[in-house]
């Protein structure tokens, strides 16, 4: 079934099998209602991902169906890309591939590139009570802070790196109450990423060495370095085909 989202202001036309919103997402929902039902804090969920898996329109949607049903408690989705260094840091920065001193721009979207403390600081801010929250603008390709209100009492967290456990992202994900990991096949996220960016107005070569020197470096940072979650979901496409599970939903 195709459903008509609002992600970060555009307008996404997503499609999910009902077999998997009957048999895994809204028993997610149902699980999070009751895991909030018995807290008085607000409840923090993440969901974790390489790039190009969708879990971004995964998150909103996840967000439309517990505003579609009266026995659900609304969630809030919410990114991390707004957490990147702005262009104008990152353009000063370096990083240390293969030995070389390399420009941190030409892999903007790897772990280095997001202001980690910064992220830390409002993740403690979210038990305390309503906060701001900064989005990553697609139209400028940059950054942009305090531009939604988290105030909901069940709050999913999209991003790349929130299992990531190395460097400064290694304690990230003790701030969750529930953790969830998507796994995609690898040359489904290479396409999808590589037109993803000549939609952008990228030419075909220049995607795919995009795509080679960064996006695919990051994917592989994603799959193979991170903390076990609570629930782990396998995609062919957009359809689940396995779920293992901490937890009972």
């Amino acid at each position: 079934m195709v459903y008509n989202l609002s992600v970060n202001g555009l307008e996404v036309a997503a499609t999910f099998d009902e077999k998997d919103i009957e048999g895994f997402y809204l028993p997610l929902l149902r699980l999070l209602t009751r895991m909030k039902e018995s807290r008085k804090d607000k409840l923090i969920v993440f969901l974790a991902a390489p790039p190009g898996c969708g879990k971004t329109t995964l998150s909103y949607f996840l967000q439309h169906l517990s505003d579609s049903h009266d026995d659900l408690i609304p969630l809030q989705a919410a990114g991390i890309d707004g957490f990147m260094y702005k262009k104008d840091v990152i353009k000063d920065m370096t990083l240390e591939v293969d030995g070389k001193t390399e420009p941190l721009a030409i892999y903007k979207g790897c772990p280095e590139s997001f202001n980690v403390d910064a992220l830390r600081n409002k993740l403690k801010a979210i038990k305390s009570g309503n906060i701001t929250w900064p989005l990553y603008s697609r139209q400028i390709h940059d950054s942009v802070d305090d531009v939604i209100t988290i105030d909901r009492d069940i709050v999913l967290i999209e991003g790349n790196y929130l299992l990531y456990n190395e460097g400064n992202w290694k304690d990230i994900h003790e701030y969750c109450d529930l953790s969830l990991f998507i796994h995609n096949d690898a040359a489904k996220l290479a396409e999808r990423l590589i037109n993803r960016k000549k939609m952008g107005g990228s030419s075909n070569s220049e995607a795919v060495t995009h795509y080679e020197t960064s996006d695919k470096r990051n994917v592989e940072t994603v799959m193979n370095h991170h903390y076990d979650p609570d629930i782990d979901v396998v995609l062919d496409g957009s359809s689940i085909t396995a779920i293992t599970s901490k937890v009972e939903l």
